[in-house]
């Protein structure tokens, strides 16, 4: 406190000043706390300001220097010792504000040039993704809209609409998730002119969610101060500014208009539940679903959520009693900041939440809001460039780099400014921190970070044979050899399972019964030839027909020995098998494998291809993993590698590379078809296609598992070399940069 005053005790620049604050200006005590809105006329805008600033700003009459002002704050304030920092801070608020006169001849080039808050390019170099254009200024006594308002806000409206979306959503959930296969389904038929539909709803979604806080304005009677068209993301749709709903004196009023949109989303929600529930395909299924999906998960990740400045973040605003949310918290981080670097302290009478809670609040919002950038940029990156349109993507890239480079250059020109402050900060402090950043580029370029890559795979038994039903039969008897654990057949040719087809073996009873008849009647054309030429011709053609007949009599008898399974050697034999959980173990099910084949299942039918089980002469087993162009260049034989199953995912196998393919799988195993992990599409004949090609990678299993069996799927994790972080970056850009180009 002793270094603040004898540091005050100096003349400030401003000191001598006398200042007078316009006479025009309204302060409207802001509800429920104990901040102060300055209410400018002329330009149509308000601002936020602390008890302690509205002291100040009342003696601003022109006849008191600044100096003096801040002289008779101190006496008035007990609590806090404002600094001459603080009175240049806040003039300099008021200047950029424009809410003072100076003295005639007073040069304004000491302080910083005021905002021009009706500057469109600088809002668009600020946010190119959200561009705002006004349109109209709305009355609020339109009797439709009142009518509206009256009927949709009413208690009896907003119980039924919570209970109904709450139903219905369940419903939807429970029938997406007891079918996910119908999701694919369903996606993979938006084409063509259904994804122009959605586009067109979603544009209708979101200006009927502007509407809805008209409405509530019209509702609560507060003005509505613009509608106007608002590009988000390059798509078109209304947007409703509702700035003086701060005048109402309820938090729940301003809460409850800031959720109006959201409110009116799920009127939507719920429609789009209803007509997806009770279709079963086609258009109005598929915008049905897309209806409900946008109004909730779609407004729960963007409208509601409170680190973007949209409603989410003014019903936090709102509820919690923090006018100006994001302002305040950047502030407070920019002032801890200051602080950190010797600067002066932040006060914690000019916020209304603590200051670190205002901190962490502004790291959430500037991390999530990169995270927003970067996904935008990459959907608008894969979306644009295919297209043709590189030059659009480049022409937003550039602005939003400019908008940084903007918002960049001010911050480190209030940085530098610093040093020349009253209560300067540490050019010590400001060193090491400016020297951070070359050692965190070279960490970037030197210091390698692990990189590990999971891929998904299956077990099957190392040189193992499938054995697959050869026809549509059924099920008539198993050897108990081939299904009793822990054992094995000695020799080859023993039966592990019989089938039977009775529709085969009729048909090989009437191939007997044709080929006997052409028989005999061969053999009487022979003996009456010589009586009659016209029978000897005929013979020829009886033997062809006889050959005929035989050869599928011979057919269908390969067919039928083929229903009897045979081992082709000493070995074993596995049934294809299902999960049987015997129990629970540190929270976690034990599963175990069971055989699919018992003697209960003599007379069951199987399809012809239906996979049996598997024959292999030793059992040891191996898991086959698909893995991308980018990880089968990294691998080589002596890369670790690390096994969990789907059995037992809370145990890691230690297993070794035994074989990778340098050509891509030819088609898609069946056994991992239905796995989330991939993305596939059926191509002409009918058989799955991943979209990016697949390597093969053969894993040999080094620690034994007794749950682990063949069929069951599995993840390997590769330790791959290790990278930098600028070489993991140059990877990621050189690959959509090639899948870019071969889009096109």
């Amino acid at each position: 406190m002793s270094a603040s005053k004898a540091h005050d005790a100096q003349s400030p620049s401003l000191g001598s000043l006398k200042i007078r604050l316009r006479h025009d200006i309204h302060w409207i005590a802001y509800p429920n706390t104990n901040r102060w809105v300055a209410l400018d006329p002329i330009a149509n805008a308000f601002y936020y300001f602390s008890q302690l600033e509205y002291q100040a700003a009342l003696l601003l009459d022109g006849s008191r220097s600044v100096g003096q002002v801040l002289e008779t704050v101190r006496n008035r304030t007990l609590n806090s010792y404002p600094t001459s920092a603080w009175i240049e801070s806040f003039i300099h608020k008021l200047h950029r504000s424009e809410l003072i006169e100076y003295p005639t001849g007073f040069k304004t080039n000491q302080l910083p040039t005021p905002r021009n808050r009706n500057s469109f390019f600088s809002s668009l170099l600020a946010n190119p993704l959200s561009i705002r254009i006004p349109l109209l200024r709305p009355s609020i006594d339109y009797a439709w809209a009142q009518w509206i308002a009256k009927l949709l806000f009413s208690p009896y409206a907003i119980t039924a609409i919570l209970i109904g979306l709450l139903i219905v959503s369940y419903s939807v959930a429970s029938r997406l998730l007891s079918r996910p296969n119908e999701i694919l389904y369903d996606v993979g038929k938006i084409q063509g002119d259904r994804w122009l539909v959605l586009a067109a709803l979603l544009v209708a979604i979101k200006s009927l969610h502007e509407l809805g806080h008209y409405l509530a304005c019209v509702y609560l009677k507060v003005r509505c101060a613009e509608i106007g068209a608002l590009f988000l993301c390059f798509t078109p749709c209304l947007y409703c500014d509702t700035t003086e709903s701060w005048k109402l004196p309820s938090r729940a009023h301003r809460a409850g208009i800031a959720a109006a949109g959201i409110y009116l989303e799920c009127w939507i929600a719920l429609a789009g539940g209803l007509v997806f529930l009770n279709t079963q395909s086609g258009l109005a299924h598929v915008l049905g679903g897309g209806l409900w999906l946008m109004c909730t998960v779609g407004t729960l990740l963007l409208n509601a959520n409170p680190f973007f400045r949209y409603d989410g973040y003014f019903i936090l605003s709102d509820l919690i009693g923090a006018p100006n949310l994001g302002a305040q918290s950047s502030q407070a981080l920019w002032k801890s900041f200051i602080a950190l670097l010797g600067g002066p302290r932040a006060n914690p009478q000019d916020f209304d939440l603590p200051i670190g809670l205002l901190s962490v609040f502004a790291i959430l919002s500037m991390i999530y809001r990169w995270v927003v950038l970067g996904s935008i940029a990459f959907f608008l990156w894969h979306f644009l460039v295919p297209s043709g349109l590189g030059l659009y993507f480049l022409a937003i890239a550039g602005a939003t780099c400019l908008g940084i480079l903007r918002t960049a250059s001010s911050q480190t020109y209030g940085l530098v400014a610093q040093l020349a402050a009253p209560e300067p900060i540490s050019r010590w402090r400001l060193a090491a921190c400016l020297g951070l950043i070359p050692i965190l580029i070279l960490a970037i370029f030197w210091i390698p970070l692990p990189n590990r890559s999971v891929h998904r795979g299956y077990i099957e038994l190392h040189h193992s044979i499938p054995i697959y039903a050869p026809e549509d039969c059924t099920l008539t008897s198993i050897n108990p050899m081939a299904i009793e654990p822990q054992k094995s057949i000695d020799r080859a040719g023993q039966v592990l399972v019989e089938l039977d087809e009775p529709a085969l073996r009729f048909e090989q009873l009437a191939s007997m019964q044709d080929y006997t008849e052409i028989l005999t009647r061969l053999e009487l054309y022979r003996q009456a030839q010589g009586a009659d030429e016209t029978l000897a011709a005929e013979i020829p053609t009886l033997e062809k027909l006889s050959d005929q007949a035989l050869s599928k009599v011979r057919w269908i008898e390969q067919r039928l020995e083929k229903l009897k399974i045979l081992s082709p050697s000493s070995g074993q034999f596995l049934s294809k098998s299902g999960w049987s959980i015997s129990g629970y173990e540190h929270g976690e099910p034990k599963r175990h494998w069971q055989a699919s084949l018992s003697e209960s299942d003599q007379g069951k039918r199987v399809q012809r291809g239906e996979l049996l089980g598997w024959f292999a002469s030793s059992d040891q087993k191996e898991a086959a993993v698909l893995v991308p162009a980018e990880t089968i260049r990294s691998i080589d034989i002596n890369t670790p590698v690390l096994l969990v199953a789907d059995a037992n995912p809370g145990r890691s196998i230690r297993a070794k590379i035994a074989y990778y393919s340098n050509d891509p799988v030819p088609f898609f195993p069946s056994q991992l078809a239905g796995d989330a992990m991939f993305v596939l599409e059926r191509d002409e004949r009918g058989l799955w296609q991943s979209e990016t090609p697949l390597y093969r990678v053969r894993i040999e299993l080094i620690d034994a598992d007794p749950s682990v069996a063949p069929g069951g799927l599995c993840s390997a994790r590769f330790d791959l070399p290790r990278l930098t972080l600028a070489q993991r970056i140059y990877r990621f850009f050189a690959t959509q940069f090639q899948l870019a180009n071969d889009a096109r």
